[in-house]
């Protein structure tokens, strides 16, 4: 395809293109994009993808598993500044919408002398279930494992010629995510042993910096900041052992740093590189551990100061 050549991957005339695929298991395939001038100093560029087919190992028991349910959008634009600043914004996003992951496949274990567990075919689980054959591609789950993830990013990132071969960037960038997920850890027709996981998630980064070029000296020095808010909980449901546990919580993260560097060139041979940065980071936790209703573990700033640390590097 052709490329507009020093600072853009656009093209610089419209050219599209869709491929569509079909598979085993009802699957269907799609990736389609779209890319051209708006005019004669923005540029476009749209695409998406998919990928859809069910599950490929057989359940006895319910509904097969190790589907997958996925769609994909991006969205970019660029645009030319005066006439040494290029800015582009892209937007994309993705989505998994119920997929049945297929984790594991079952076979019995016999605890060795440490209590580890070893391989045993043919026999027997703790809960007396055996695996009716040796096909990798059946299972018999009561728990149907379950996917889902939502995410988002919106990113916007300009350069501007300073003159004197100098240019100042800077980069914004957010992003967000919603994931949950669950499995039947224990791959067998008994309610044993269930794991779950989910989680929101979103940052938001920061990113300044100028830059220089001469005929022996580059350099580059700039500021970068990063805020994380994660809420984040894991869940383990066994009725074999009689235990429903839930963990996590929120965590907070704020990040910054201040760097450079330089290269000079002695000669054609020989170049010196100095370089420096410095971070600070703080987390903060707010943790709790909840096991069959009863809250037995907090962990955050208003029980102890080891909820919040501090890290500088350099």
């Amino acid at each position: 395809k052709p490329v507009r050549p020093g600072t853009s991957f656009f093209e610089p005339t419209w050219y599209q293109r869709f491929t569509l695929t079909a598979g085993s298991f009802g699957e269907v395939g799609t990736e389609a994009a779209i890319s051209g001038p708006l005019s004669a100093r923005v540029r476009a560029r749209l695409s998406f993808s998919s990928d859809d087919y069910g599950g490929y190992i057989r359940n006895r028991i319910g509904p097969d598993i190790g589907s997958r349910h996925f769609l994909a959008g991006r969205a970019q634009i660029e645009a030319d500044i005066g006439s040494q600043g290029l800015l582009r914004i892209k937007l994309q996003g993705m989505r998994n919408h119920n997929e049945t992951s297929a984790p594991y496949t079952w076979l019995a274990a016999t605890p060795d002398a440490d209590g580890l567990g070893t391989p045993n075919p043919g026999a027997t689980d703790f809960a007396g279930y055996k695996e009716p054959d040796n096909n990798p591609y059946t299972a018999s789950f009561d728990t149907v494992p379950r996917f889902n993830r939502t995410y988002w990013s919106a990113t916007a990132r300009y350069e501007q010629g300073l003159g004197g071969g100098v240019e100042l960037t800077s980069i914004t960038d957010y992003q967000r995510i919603r994931k949950d997920y669950g499995e039947d850890s224990d791959g067998s027709p008994n309610d044993l042993f269930n794991y779950y996981q989910n989680q929101r998630l979103s940052q938001i980064s920061q990113e300044l910096r100028l830059s220089g070029k001469s005929d022996r000296l580059t350099w580059v020095a700039g500021l970068y900041g990063l805020i994380v808010d994660s809420n984040a909980h894991a869940t383990i449901v066994a009725p074999a052992f009689g235990t429903t546990l839930t963990a996590g919580g929120p965590q907070h993260t704020a990040s910054f740093a201040i760097f450079g560097q330089a290269d000079y060139k002695l000669t054609d041979q020989l170049t010196v590189t100095l370089g420096a940065r410095y971070s600070y980071d703080r987390k903060r936790d707010d943790y709790t551990h909840v096991l069959n209703g009863v809250t037995d573990l907090v962990f955050n700033p208003s029980v102890s100061g080891l909820a919040v640390q501090r890290y500088r590097n350099w």
